[in-house]
């Protein structure tokens, strides 16, 4: 304000009237109001002036997104997006409401990517990695001779015993059946059966039959014995 010398304030002088149309226009929307600048009224341009600049006319205000109906919290996330299309032309993040944490579902899956299998298997027993024993033509003829008259029978036995003048002696006999421990040799058709405590003095022998004038006996060339006796009824390992 001006003050005249006597202290009597004066009114200020009223502005020009306006010679172009209104610069703002405010647009309200959802409670939020937006400003849009309006394109200014043509002017009179003299005869040497250039060509007039471009109008540029402002984007007109996105109507709120969202389903109709919808509440204030809806529409101000709607608007929440409109202007952060508007910001330098750049995509804003919009602020997480709080820290989310994995559901149990997303759990189970990262686990089951690591993934873990067990299978059950029986005990096997472990077997020798070469034959136990291996049969002359001599030694199997024999055996079939032997089972041809005792049908009950399904091949023979070999054992050991401790007896004799030096320890270890083989023992030969009859069976009708299979022990669980048995180690079994099918040659030619002529099933030997070996038991459990004669199976590692055997490895690599070969059974023979071997008959003279003297006597008729299987034979057992065994390269792990390190002596036998006179007679050779019985070995040492």
């Amino acid at each position: 304000m001006q003050r005249r010398a006597s202290g009597v304030p004066t009114p200020l002088a009223a502005p020009p009237a306006a010679t172009h149309s209104r610069s703002h226009a405010e647009v309200v929307l959802a409670g939020t109001t937006f400003l849009r600048a309006a394109a200014p009224a043509s002017r009179a341009r003299g005869p040497g002036a250039g060509p007039a600049p471009p109008v540029t006319h402002a984007a007109r205000p996105m109507a709120a997104e969202g389903p109709r109906g919808a509440g204030p919290g809806a529409v101000r996330r709607g608007l929440w997006r409109q202007c952060a299309r508007r910001v330098h032309g750049e995509r804003l993040r919009r602020p997480s409401s709080g820290p989310r944490h994995l559901g149990a579902g997303t759990a189970r899956m990262s686990a089951s990517l690591v993934r873990a299998t067990v299978r059950a298997v029986s005990k096997r027993k472990l077997q020798p990695t070469r034959a136990a024993l291996t049969l002359t033509p001599s030694a199997v003829n024999k055996i079939k001779q032997l089972l041809k008259d005792k049908p009950e029978h399904v091949g023979v036995k070999v054992g050991v015993r401790t007896r004799g003048c030096n320890g270890l002696s083989y023992t030969l006999e009859y069976t009708k059946t299979k022990g669980d421990s048995d180690e079994e040799v099918v040659q030619d058709g002529v099933r030997v059966f070996i038991e459990k405590k004669a199976q590692l003095t055997l490895l690599g022998t070969e059974m023979d039959y071997v008959e003279d004038k003297l006597s008729s006996e299987f034979v057992f060339n065994n390269p792990n014995i390190k002596g036998t006796c006179g007679c050779g009824e019985s070995f040492n390992i």
